[in-house]
C-alpha cells in the first residue's frame, strides 16, 4: 500500500511540472514604450453606463478622461475608441 501511495504522488508531481512552462527568459518578454495602452478591451465603461456614442446613448455626465483608481493608490486612464469599440488603458505614470 506505501509503494502504491509513493507511487501515485510521484506520477502527480510529474503531471503538476508537465503542465508548466519553463521559466521565461529576461531577454524575450516585451517591454512596454510609453504611451503604451496596458489593455485594450470591448468591454466599455461608457457603454455600460449608457453613454455609448456609436450606439445613441445619453450625454456624459462626466468630464474626461476617466481613470480607475485601486485602493493602494495607482491610477489608469481610460480612452474610449468609439470607431473600434474598444476602451484603452494606460498606466498613469503620475
Amino acid at each position: 500500500r506505501r509503494a502504491a501511495v509513493g507511487l501515485l504522488r510521484q506520477r502527480q508531481q510529474q503531471r503538476r511540472t508537465a503542465c508548466h512552462y519553463p521559466p521565461a527568459d529576461a531577454s524575450a518578454t516585451p517591454t512596454r514604450r510609453p504611451g503604451d495602452p496596458l489593455m485594450q478591451c470591448r468591454y466599455c465603461l461608457r457603454h455600460e453606463m449608457g453613454c455609448c456614442v456609436r450606439y445613441g446613448g445619453r450625454q456624459p455626465q462626466w468630464r474626461e478622461p476617466l481613470s480607475l483608481r485601486l485602493a493602494d493608490g495607482r491610477r489608469f486612464r481610460l480612452e474610449f475608441d468609439c470607431r473600434h469599440c474598444q476602451m484603452n488603458v494606460y498606466a498613469d505614470e503620475t
